[in-house]
């Protein structure tokens, strides 16, 4: 439990852009419980879908 990020639900982080300065492909990481914890593919696909972005897409892109 100590790893996990903070929760998406019910206090949201403000500000998630520390949370994803990396590399990585922006759908990975916000799938990652280590980043931000409670996300599951149906909520990260839908936030991409809004933004329409890439799943591929690097997070530090965004």
């Amino acid at each position: 439990m100590a790893k996990l990020g903070p929760e998406a639900w019910p206090d949201p982080p403000e500000d998630l852009r520390p949370l994803l300065k990396s590399p990585r492909p922006l759908h990975s990481l916000l799938r990652d419980q280590r980043t931000i914890a409670g996300i599951g593919r149906s909520w990260v696909d839908e936030v991409l879908g809004g933004r329409r972005a890439c799943r591929r897409s690097s997070a530090a892109t965004m």
